[in-house]
């Protein structure tokens, strides 16, 4: 009998060889991403206790303005150069353009949970603001960094 990359003979009946979506898996992916989303307010609460008391809507606008600029972004083209089909292994292609076959199916990062399950945790991963900027939201807005 043939070895497998699991150590395991290819005869024996435990040997996984594609895995399957998780249900169990699928939900924690959801609870967890929603857990982290819920960190946006508390951010904007918290960047607020370090300011003065006429900046508070600024910091509150500014983290809500961050959060919704990044799932614009990471939506469209984002996570399609991030998890596409690799050009030349250096960046994504453009097969998830604008959320396109994004679906129920599992992408090799995440291979036990639905595809729009890993979308949305790795779009609130990376769209948590994290600094505090004591400027007019108009500023803000236009700031280059």
């Amino acid at each position: 009998s043939t070895q497998s990359t699991w150590g395991m003979n290819s005869s024996d009946a435990t040997l996984i060889t594609s895995p399957e979506i998780s249900a169990v898996d699928t939900l924690w992916v959801i609870v967890s991403a929603a857990l982290v989303m819920l960190m946006t307010p508390s951010l904007g609460f918290f960047y607020a206790g370090l300011v003065r008391q006429k900046n508070i809507l600024t910091m509150l606008i500014q983290c809500y303005a961050i959060f919704a600029a990044i799932s614009i972004v990471w939506s469209l083209i984002g996570f399609t150069l991030c998890y596409g089909t690799s050009i030349s292994h250096i960046i994504g292609g453009f097969d998830h353009f604008g959320m396109a076959n994004i679906g129920t199916a599992p992408f090799k990062e995440a291979e036990t949970v639905y595809g729009l399950a890993f979308f949305f945790l790795s779009l609130i991963h990376i769209s948590e603001p994290t600094r505090p900027e004591r400027i007019s939201y108009a500023v803000f807005c236009l700031k280059k960094k």
